[in-house]
């Protein structure tokens, strides 16, 4: 007997089959780019929150600096500012000195702008009031190092900027006027000798920049434009422009009197004022190294809200006296005709 297979069934059957694996392909492949929109979607919802909470943060830590810089809060001690729904800041002012002679200036300077150097300290109450008696007013007759200019990005000659170097000394052939009894904080006896410094020959021959001699007279010290491999070094930081050994006591600068440089208070302040620079600049000095007179203070505050915290750091120079300002219409405010 012979038997005829069902052909037509077991047809049917591979059909089927193939149709259900289809829609089981399709199936995978509309849920793997649900699963991939879903997880997309989740992804860009963390990263907005974590960018939320960066911008918040950040702007705590900005808020806490202007607070803190309104009203200081006790030297080297953390404070709290809460500003409500789990963002907050906390600062902490720590003094800024020179250490071992070295001091990079914690601010970039635009054109036209000074760097305050302090010889003198202040009263650890009153950072408005001037005294000696903490012992670290310092004793300066020379820099060793004037540097200035980290970036070696200058096109041409033209480009690099220059310094003017000015002291605030008050000689009296004692103790300094603003010292003596009934005369405190009295700085009307202060003089001041500048000179300045420009790497630019062509600009030295016009705007009157000359180099320092140092007794008793060895070649006259003008800026230069350091090469690879000879920068002008302070700490660890290598600059562009450098001066090597600028005496106080020779000419230009007229400070001749080394009683006043041997005595205490006499020698107040020196004002380093970048020009003709593009861009902000960064200065340094490199002084005998018992020289460790504070400068002002570094803030440095913490912004925060859940996980995420941002930080930000500024610096507070001491407040200079309005006799030793350089501008003759000053406001902290904006000024309106």
């Amino acid at each position: 007997m012979i038997k005829i297979k069902n052909i037509s069934k077991n047809k049917n059957i591979v059909q089927s089959g193939q149709a259900l694996l289809i829609v089981l392909l399709v199936m995978a492949v509309a849920l793997t780019v649900v699963m991939s929109s879903v997880s997309r979607s989740v992804t860009d919802i963390s990263v907005s929150e974590v960018e939320k909470d960066s911008s918040r943060a950040f702007s705590a830590a900005e808020a806490g600096i202007e607070e803190a810089l309104l009203n200081p809060p006790p030297v080297s001690i953390e404070k709290t500012y809460p500003y409500g729904d789990g963002v907050e800041a906390r600062v902490i002012p720590e003094p800024k000195a020179i250490e071992g002679g070295n001091y990079r200036y914690p601010e970039k300077l635009e054109n036209g702008e000074e760097a305050i150097i302090w010889f003198i300290d202040h009263d650890p109450d009153n950072d408005h009031k001037f005294t000696c008696d903490t012992g670290k007013c310092a004793h300066v007759n020379h820099f060793d190092k004037l540097c200035w200019g980290l970036e070696d990005d200058y096109a041409n000659e033209g480009e690099y900027p220059a310094v003017q170097l000015t002291f605030y000394y008050d000689y009296t052939g004692g103790t300094p006027y603003w010292m003596q009894a009934g005369h405190l904080g009295d700085f009307s006896n202060v003089k001041i000798a500048t000179v300045g410094f420009d790497p630019n020959s062509t600009r030295r021959g016009t705007n009157g920049f000359t180099g320092v001699e140092g007794p008793p007279g060895p070649p006259s010290v003008v800026a230069v434009k350091t090469t690879a491999g000879s920068r002008c070094e302070i700490g660890e930081a290598e600059y562009v422009f450098g001066v090597d050994t600028i005496h106080l006591r020779a000419k230009p600068l007229s400070i001749i009197h080394q009683d006043c440089l041997n005595t205490p208070g006499c020698l107040i302040m020196a004002k380093i004022r970048m020009l003709y620079n593009d861009s902000p600049e960064e200065v340094a000095i490199q002084i005998p190294s018992d020289a460790n007179t504070p400068q002002g203070f570094e803030y440095g505050s913490t912004g925060s809200t859940g996980q995420t915290q941002r930080k930000v750091e500024a610096f507070k120079s001491f407040a200079e006296p309005l006799d030793f300002l350089s501008v003759a219409v000053f406001s902290n405010d904006g000024l309106e005709k």
